[in-house]
């Protein structure tokens, strides 16, 4: 059971890491896009040469693949502890698997303290992550 509760809270925390790094990087791609894009106004108002323009366009082209090709592999990789991390799924397999019973067992009530455990465990991270990005955010 403990083994069960770790696993589900390093699931939990691997994902709240990776959205963090899904946010990241998904603004990255945006400012550097909004680069791109600028960088043709700058050329058709020849603020920039021609040159220029190809030279620096391949450069944030070639940025916006790593960063697409990184960006896929973080998503990749959150989806492996997704489903551990959405509480909501666990508790219908464990209503599910339990259904039929009648009389409450020790494993019943194992896989419920889990779950309860695991969603407590979720709301604590996701108010710490939440009151760490506002201060980071404020400052």
């Amino acid at each position: 059971m403990i083994q069960k509760m770790n696993a589900a809270s390093k699931n939990q925390t691997q994902y709240l890491l990776l959205d963090k790094e899904v946010g990241k990087l998904r603004r990255e791609l945006s400012r550097i896009s909004k680069r791109k894009s600028d960088l043709y106004e700058d050329y058709s108002e020849r603020l920039i040469t021609e040159e220029e323009y190809i030279q620096f366009s391949r450069i944030y082209s070639n940025e916006i693949e790593n960063i697409k090709s990184r960006l896929d592999t973080v998503l990749a990789a959150q989806v492996r502890y997704s489903q551990d991390y959405h509480i909501e799924e666990g508790w219908g397999n464990v209503i599910h698997t339990y259904m039929s019973k009648r009389k409450l067992t020790k494993e019943m009530a194992d896989a419920l303290w889990i779950q309860l455990l695991s969603m407590v465990s979720m709301i604590m991270r996701s108010s710490w992550y939440m009151t760490i990005s506002l201060q980071i955010y404020r400052n």
